[in-house]
């Protein structure tokens, strides 16, 4: 394991899920980001995901422009941070904002429990955390190479997105996705022969870059975030709500476009699934998470 010199622990409020967040994580795992690359080797997706006997997450980021791994070991009724940077009040809202560590379960149980479709999910995972994203670049650029396409497809797609621009550390295995003016100042033809997307996907992944790089940010008022998202060429209620979820912190946020959840609701159009989805508000995100890990991340098991 890679010794990391930095500590700080970050309680939260039991119960937690581990299991169901990890689960999670490994559903969205990318080769360099969320474990290390080997050379010459295909087992890098698990590898170095999840270390026993500990549940761990460890991961690259960018913080304050510098390369870092951060570490996440699962305790009790803390989360401990190991970092190879200092851990400053920055670094520890961002994990705090990723692993969902200000969540209080009871408020959850209460809007939720009694729901006839979700209140048995609520009772079999009643400590379930949104996985969230912890880098805005990461979350918007890989939300755009997962379009209409499958998780499998979205995978290859982030995989080679990290390949081709992620500049990798060989100490660790680990790589740094450029920040979002080194990508808006990309070609998006070369973007698009780089990674293998269609010419308009590739023009959103660019435009997106280009939005972030001029100021935009997914940590603010949801609303103003998601209107100005939905103004850019190709992004669409699917891309925003996504988000929405995962990386703006709106926990009413709903993706009816979503076919996973559409399926685990029985819903036929997003307008059903609307309808359906009024009785879970204001917690719309969680009910859908719950969803997602029954159907989806957890379905396997």
């Amino acid at each position: 394991m890679i010794a990391l010199a930095h500590r700080l622990n970050l309680p939260f409020t039991p119960p937690y899920d581990v299991a169901a967040l990890l689960a999670a994580q490994r559903t969205h795992a990318v080769t360099g980001i969320d474990a290390p690359e080997f050379s010459g080797s295909t087992a890098g997706e698990t590898r170095g995901t999840v270390e026993t006997p500990d549940a761990v997450i460890t991961r690259s980021i960018r913080h304050n422009g510098l390369f870092a791994l951060v570490r996440a070991t699962f305790r009790d009724a803390h989360v401990e941070l190991s970092s190879s940077v200092p851990v400053d009040d920055g670094l520890a809202r961002r994990v705090r904002r990723w692993l969902d560590l200000d969540a209080i379960p009871a408020d959850t149980a209460h809007q939720l429990g009694d729901d006839p479709v979700i209140g048995p999910l609520v009772a079999r995972r009643p400590g379930l955390r949104i996985f969230g994203h912890i880098d805005d670049v990461e979350a918007a650029c890989f939300a755009v190479l997962g379009q209409q396409v499958s998780l499998a497809s979205a995978r290859t797609f982030q995989r080679r997105f990290v390949a081709a621009y992620g500049v990798r550390d060989f100490a660790t295995g680990y790589s740094l996705l450029p920040d979002a003016a080194e990508i808006a100042a990309r070609d998006p033809l070369e973007i698009r022969e780089a990674v293998g997307l269609t010419r308009s996907r590739a023009a959103t992944l660019h435009a997106v870059a280009a939005e972030l790089a001029s100021g935009l940010t997914l940590d603010g008022d949801p609303d103003s975030i998601r209107h100005r998202l939905l103004g850019l060429k190709g992004i669409g209620p699917w891309t925003a709500d996504y988000l929405a979820v995962r990386a703006i912190g709106d926990r009413d946020a709903f993706p009816t476009g979503d076919l996973v959840l559409r399926r685990a609701m029985g819903a036929d159009t997003a307008r059903d699934a609307m309808q359906r989805g009024d009785a879970w508000r204001p917690l719309r995100a969680y009910a859908t998470f719950h969803l997602w890990t029954e159907y989806a991340y957890c379905a396997a098991r």
